[in-house]
């Protein structure tokens, strides 16, 4: 019924520990010290929000990795 399609990221964060880096084109771009990393992730992500459109499902986009 659905299908995800992978493609090579542009941008990358990248977690060690409590800094999170923030990769673009392979240069880190951003770097921040975080109490929690999630919480890091869920911030960035809202940077990039889809307007809705009724005839989307729920989730038509967004950040795909692995832990």
């Amino acid at each position: 019924r659905y299908s995800i399609i992978g493609l090579p990221c542009r941008t990358l964060l990248r977690v060690f520990g409590n800094r999170v880096e923030v990769l673009v084109d392979g240069a880190v771009v951003e770097q921040a010290e975080v109490a929690d990393p999630l919480d890091y992730v869920e911030a960035f992500q809202q940077r990039y929000r889809s307007a809705p459109d009724a005839g989307l499902p729920v989730f038509h986009g967004g950040l795909v990795g692995y832990f």
